[in-house]
């Protein structure tokens, strides 16, 4: 017979038919050169005088281009270089992200798997948001997630972040202000003042005191309990000769909140010289502490210059010649801005310096000075950011 291996491959014409070896159609099976074993066996398998990786035949098993390639103890390539030693196969023989160090797998052969591997250790913790709510045991201790005693600063109701997220932290099956756990949190939240949905909206009382929506005061200045005398907003940047294409259009006011607490500025009243606006939408307007608010003659990018504003007013017009610009409360004043002509600058804000972040220094022209950062539709000032001005 001409059809094993040995018969087809010993240079007999095994069943003297005149074809020998591997040119007799018997010896078809036994005469390949496709698999792993076949392309690494150092053997002429299909007699056409190319052994192994050399055999183009072979050109799909002598790669080092896949993972499975990168981990089956063969030198694929014939480089000299098996598995994790051939930099081809870099991309597999990592452990450096969270699949990798959860998978089972030496995946760069070193003799440790996972979590045992300290290359590993950034994903073998629990500890945050991420690690506490991926379902995977992340640091291998058999708890996974909530169950871990290192996410219990995690896996609960007790921060008014925690209170906002949308999570069940503490999977009792109750959410955010469906929980009694976060009811502290609710007693000056304007967005649930007591209770799920009571959003303070302006008919109902604006800031949140004690669980109840209630109107602000001289004493209760734009937070519970802060009085006017105590609130510290800050007339910080005036865009007043804008050029969008309508002057009127690009006007707006910056406000600092320089408090150590957050202001919510409705009921403020921001004025100019003669006419006054009351500040008035039925969602908080809420400035957290050491952040700016942008209020403007309208919201519209296309047509005021391409600037953020988050409070569109009606009625004020700064005057390019000089004005007088506000904030009350109750008819206590918190900050103005009086302007003479020649202060303004065509298509500048002029920005309060840096070094002059006060309710006094404010009063004081020289310490302003025109913008020179560019902003939406390029003309100058850095409205919601801090000032670029910084005049000693």
């Amino acid at each position: 017979g001409e059809s094993t291996y040995d018969e087809c491959h010993d240079g007999i014409d095994n069943d003297q038919d005149g074809n020998i070896d591997c040119f007799d159609p018997d010896c078809a099976a036994a005469c390949f050169e496709v698999s792993i074993e076949q392309c690494h066996d150092g053997l002429d398998n299909n007699q056409n005088g190319l052994t192994d990786c050399d055999d183009p035949l072979c050109a799909p098993t002598c790669n080092e281009e896949t993972a499975s390639e990168c981990r089956d103890g063969f030198d694929n390539d014939q480089n000299g270089l098996t598995d994790c030693e051939d930099p081809k196969c870099a991309l597999y023989c990592n452990e450096d992200d969270l699949f990798r160090c959860h998978n089972s797998i030496d995946d760069d052969q070193n003799g440790l798997t996972d979590c045992d591997d300290p290359k590993c250790a950034a994903f073998c913790t629990e500890g945050d948001m991420t690690t506490c709510y991926d379902t995977i045991d992340n640091d291998g201790n058999g708890l996974t997630d909530c169950d871990d005693p290192a996410c219990d600063p995690i896996c609960n109701e007790s921060s008014f972040a925690h209170c906002r997220d949308g999570i069940d932290n503490d999977r009792d099956g109750l959410v955010d202000c469906e929980d009694p756990d976060c009811i502290a949190y609710l007693l000056n939240d304007p967005y649930q003042c007591g209770s799920c949905n009571n959003v303070c909206n302006g008919t109902n009382g604006t800031i949140c005191c004690g669980g109840v929506c209630t109107d602000p005061s001289t004493t209760d200045c734009g937070a519970c309990g802060r009085s006017c005398a105590d609130t510290n907003i800050i007339i910080s940047e005036l865009m007043i000769h804008a050029n969008p294409g309508s002057d009127d259009l690009g006007e707006w006011i910056e406000l600092y909140n320089a408090n150590p607490w957050s202001v919510d500025l409705r009921g403020f009243v921001i004025s100019d010289n003669p006419a006054n606006h009351t500040i008035s939408q039925s969602t908080p307007l809420i400035v957290p502490t050491g952040s700016y608010v942008v209020l403007g003659r309208t919201q519209d990018p296309g047509t005021n210059g391409g600037a953020t504003v988050d409070y569109q007013y009606a009625g004020l017009g700064l005057a390019n010649a000089g004005d007088r610009v506000a904030l009350a409360m109750g008819g206590e004043l918190i900050d103005e801005v009086v302007y003479t002509s020649g202060f303004a600058e065509l298509d500048k804000s002029m920005e309060l310096s840096t070094n002059h972040l006060t309710t006094v220094d404010n009063d004081d022209e020289a310490n302003w000075c025109p913008a020179v950062a560019p902003f939406g539709a390029g003309d100058l000032g850095t409205p919601g950011r801090t000032n670029d001005c910084s005049l000693p």
